[in-house]
């Protein structure tokens, strides 16, 4: 179970959880509203957080955490993997379960969030000895600073893509601009953003690893 599932159900012991406000609980965990928000309503979900009253505690059925070693990851959605025409929003559509024991990551699980990747243009990729093939699982860190020759999922005007983060420096080595290119078998034109231009170009995550799709 993550670190932030946790920290709710320590604090429904003493305090309302379902009667807080979502940037209220967000404060109190020290995370992204939104963050605070999915895993409370995820616990919910799966009773272990029951509503027990505006004044009262909220209960933990702590009898249902067991010791299973499955990590639930929010999905969001399909990323392209082409042109950039596939729109994927913040909020999760969904989640995927996968033994920790696959997961190549460090640090926090509460960083991490999956996409699955829609289209060609990065089937010659090397994610770890992995391609990006079409409805491939992607599992991507939000926490992670992107370095050179990372792949990312970027949203550039609100569209998701997975591309390789090229970063390019001036003649007096300052960062002038950061390339987003494709590794395909087709030929895909980069897309270049400004490294200060978040409302066009923001870098949501860097990928960890690829859980190819069911044959």
């Amino acid at each position: 179970m993550s670190e932030t599932r946790k920290q709710i159900l320590e604090l429904a012991k003493t305090t309302d959880v379902s009667a807080l406000g979502i940037r209220q609980l967000a404060r109190q965990l020290g995370v992204h509203p939104q963050t605070a928000k999915y895993h409370k309503e995820w616990l919910i979900s799966r009773g272990l957080l029951k509503k027990t009253g505006t004044f009262r505690a909220s209960r933990v059925d702590e009898s249902l955490l067991g010791e299973a070693n499955l990590v639930t990851i929010p999905y969001l959605g399909a990323a392209n993997c082409g042109p950039a025409t596939r729109m994927a929003g913040a909020e999760p559509a969904g989640e995927i379960s996968v033994s920790s024991r696959l997961l190549k990551r460090a640090g926090s699980l509460d960083s991490l969030f999956a996409v699955k990747a829609d289209g060609t243009s990065m089937n010659q990729a090397h994610l770890y000895g992995e391609n990006i093939d079409d409805g491939d699982f992607v599992i991507v860190d939000s926490g992670r600073e992107p370095k050179k020759g990372d792949y990312v999922v970027a949203t550039v005007n609100n569209l998701a893509n997975i591309k390789k983060f090229l970063p390019e420096q001036d003649s007096e080595g300052n960062l002038s601009r950061i390339a987003l290119v494709s590794e395909s078998t087709e030929e895909y034109e980069p897309i270049f953003i400004h490294p200060e231009d978040e409302s066009e170009g923001l870098i949501a995550g860097v990928a960890l690893q690829v859980l190819k799709r069911v044959q």
